[in-house]
């Protein structure tokens, strides 16, 4: 969700001005893939993942919940999280 956040923020607020077409559409595209990336890991890794509704209103609540601890200085999920993301070395 944080991408929908910052994407709507430059879409909306790039109204008034020229914007640059192709670097829009080609992060518009990059925000599908993950977006849709995402929603497909959660249908295989969760069994009982209805609906991609249920994955947005998943996604949405473990946003709130880490801005939540993040607000509190707390990180540690954060931290473990951009582990995950981070590629192995070989």
């Amino acid at each position: 969700m944080r991408c929908t956040i910052v994407l709507e923020f430059d879409i909306v607020h790039s109204a008034g001005r020229m914007v640059n077409i192709a670097l829009l559409c080609t992060n518009l595209e990059a925000y599908l893939k993950s977006v849709l990336t995402a929603l497909l890991a959660a249908f295989g890794r969760i069994p009982t993942l209805a609906s991609p509704t249920e994955f947005f209103i998943r996604t949405e609540h473990s946003y709130a919940s880490e801005r939540e601890l993040l607000g509190r200085g707390d990180a540690g999920r954060l931290k473990a999280f951009l582990k995950e993301l981070k590629p192995q070395q070989v």
